[in-house]
This record gives C-alpha cells, structure tokens and sequence, in this order.
C-alpha cells in the first residue's frame, strides 16, 4: 500500500515506510509530438506559454487542450498522463489518497476514476489537513496552511472530545508560480533601473529568470548574495536583489488570510519551503508550527485504519488520541510497553510452520507489504489495531483464526 499527497506543486507517492518514491510538479507543456511534465514542462513555460499549462490536476475536465498530442485531446487525459506515469516510476497499485480540503466530493469521484484508469486502486481519501493535524502534539484548535502551484490551501482544525475535525476550508490565489511571476517582475524593474534592459522583452530571459526563483523556491530559501544573471547573445548582466521587495508580495498575500495573534497556525513542508514565508507568520500569529512530510504520510496510514472495509469513503475527522507512540507508551502498562517497542514482524506463526506476512493466505487482511489493510476488522492482542505495523510478539486474530507474531532474521 502507497499514500499519494494530491498536490499540483509536486504530485507525491510514498511507501507505507514513509519514503518518497515520487515527487513531480503537475505542469506540462507539449509540442506536435511530445509531452513533457514536471520540471521538464517547468523549463518550457516562458518559452512556449501558449502550450503550457499547471492547472488540469484539480480541474479534471473534458475541455480540450489548445492543440491535441496522440491520444490526449483534455485536461482529463493529461490528469491521466500523470498518475500512469507516477504508477510507473513508484510502481504503485493501490494508495490511500491525501486531498486538499476545499476540493469537493464529486471531484474526488472524478480523481478515483482517473487513478482506476491508471491502475491504481483508490483505498480512500483523507483530508490532507486531517494528516497534518494528527503528526503533531497539539491538543487544540488551529488553522492549517499548504501550498500548490496556483493555491494555497486553508482549513480550519477543531479539537473537541479527544478529536479532530475539519470544520472549513477555502483557497486563496498564492501559488508558486505567482510568486515566481511577481519576483520576476520586481527583477525586471531592477535591470531595467540598471541597464535599461527589460528581461522580459524575450522569453529566453524571462525562463532564464524562471527558472532561478523556481529554485530559490525549491530549495526553501534565498542565497545569501541574493544575485541574478540573465545571458543574452550578446551579453551578461547581473543585479542583486534586495529581500525586502520581494517579501512584500508575500506579505500583502498573507494579510489577505485574515490570520490574528491568537491564531495558532500549522505549516505544511511545502509552505515552509517558501522563502521567508515562516518568519513572516511568526509575526502575525501566537503561534506556527511545521510538520514534517513523512510524519504526516504516516499519520495517513494510521488514519486510514478507520476506513470501512468494500467501501470507498472520505474522512474529515479522526481520533486524536494515540498519535505517537509516546503518548500510546505513557497510557500502556510496563508489560505493553515493552512489547510497543519491539520490532516489526516478519512472519505469522500457525501451529509449528512460519508464514511471511506478504503469503498469499494473508491477502484478506494484509496488503503486499505485510500491513494491515485499512477498514479490515482484525484485532490485536484482543483490541483494535493501534498501527498498520504487526510487531513480533503481538497477537493477530481474523476471522476465527489466531497467530503469533514473531521476527526472523
């Protein structure tokens, strides 16, 4: 079983572990004969902006390209070129999805058929906020902040009776490549004051500018000289920018959040990756916190434990208890606690013979990477599983039948 993080910024995939094994921008540019996606699109978008686009992942639609490439004629089918090449390069067959907030549900009907078409079997959608709010300590209300290439994501966590729950989401116009574009203006103005030169008369200049910020962008933040170079046949030119007028489209967008200093506010990786972005909330809010983005893939794992077996459904709320395994550890006797602190198993023990836990005689309720399959009724050590991991020395009972859990070498 995989997690896939639904996000136009970079399309994610990771294992039930937690490993990123897929992380591609959902952009794509294409010519009479080829399609290119990712950063391959990203390097083309200055260039030839007529035959790129960044916004078909979250407007699955039949509306057709401005010029058909072999057999992709809509933004639909480009949503499908994505997830058949994700299927390919992490070699995933069935995933727990993590979606924006604010997306409705008929489109994630329409995101399932896409992913099925691809091959990839949708076990169920869990908001991506939902993740978030379980991979953190906190034990009160808050707003989470995530960011793609067009949008940011916002939605509101209400902690109540020991759970969280999604109460409001909406969207707002900051992108990474609105940030980029307006960087990239504020750039310009400065070659023009400077050498009188607009980089952005050409489109070779302007990608070359693109480009950069991407990667400033990327990387999660500025270079220290803060310096940019644009080649032109006949010549190069650099300036350095000051950091002061590119934060102040950042800050005129986060006045537009309506955050006050009694907001606590939870960061994505991806939004915390924005230049600045961080220091810029630590003023306006009481409090910000980040989470990590394989803590949060786990927590979907761990959430997806709640999904009905047969029965392909969205979750907006889950217990808040049992979020890390300190928290189980403190609320366990010395005897549990021991055994939450062993190793994941390798095997099944049935009377004298060892069966590994991807054994086809599993297949009811273990998934092809030995976890448990979310919505499944199997009981651990006589209670409802805590995680997807068995570890060895756990009992694991299903349908009638019993086995210990042990660890080969």
């Amino acid at each position: 079983m995989h997690i896939i993080d639904v996000n136009d910024w970079e399309l994610q995939c990771f294992t039930a572990s937690g490993d990123l094994v897929y992380g591609v921008p959902c952009a794509a540019s294409f010519d009479e004969r080829n399609v290119f996606l990712g950063a391959e699109a990203l390097a083309r978008a200055k260039i030839f902006p007529q035959t790129f686009t960044s916004n078909y992942l979250y407007q699955i639609s039949e509306a057709p390209l401005t010029r058909a490439v072999g057999n992709l004629r809509t933004y639909a089918d480009l949503s499908f070129k994505q997830f058949d090449h994700m299927r390919e390069k992490a070699q995933v067959r069935e995933a727990v999805f993590l979606v924006p907030s604010y997306l409705q549900d008929q489109y994630l009907g329409l995101l399932a058929g896409i992913a099925k078409a691809a091959s990839i079997a949708p076990l169920g959608f869990i908001d991506h906020c939902l993740a978030c709010a379980y991979s953190t300590s906190l034990n009160q209300s808050f707003t989470t902040l995530d960011i793609g290439l067009n949008q940011t994501s916002v939605s509101s966590i209400e902690f109540a009776n020991q759970e969280f729950r999604v109460t409001s989401a909406n969207q707002t116009s900051l992108g990474t490549i609105g940030i980029a574009d307006n960087w990239i203006g504020c750039i310009a103005n400065e070659f023009i004051r400077n050498f009188r030169f607009d980089p952005l008369y050409s489109a070779a200049t302007e990608q070359q500018m693109f480009d950069e910020v991407i990667s400033w962008i990327g990387s999660g933040e500025l270079p220290a000289d803060l310096k940019i170079s644009v080649h032109t046949e006949d010549a190069e030119r650099s300036i350095t920018v000051i950091p002061d007028l590119l934060q102040k489209y950042l800050v005129a967008k986060l006045d537009e959040l309506s955050l006050d200093e009694t907001s606590a506010v939870v960061l994505s990786h991806r939004f915390n990756r924005i230049p600045s972005i961080k220091e810029i909330l630590g003023d306006r809010v009481s409090q910000c916190f980040v989470v990590d983005q394989k803590d949060v893939a786990s927590s979907a794992l761990a959430i997806a434990a709640d999904f009905e077996a047969g029965k392909l459904e969205r979750l907006r709320a889950c217990s808040a208890l049992s979020r890390n395994e300190e928290s189980v550890v403190s609320a366990q006797s010395a005897h549990d606690r021991e055994r939450a602190l062993l190793k994941p198993a390798t095997h099944l023990l049935e009377s004298a013979n060892a069966y590994p836990l991807k054994h086809r005689k599993f297949d009811a309720f273990l998934d092809e990477d030995g976890l448990l399959r979310p919505g499944v009724k199997v009981e651990i050590d006589g209670g409802e599983p805590t995680s997807a991991v068995i570890k060895a020395g756990q009992n694991v009972c299903y349908s009638g039948n019993t086995w210990l859990a042990i660890r080969e070498a």
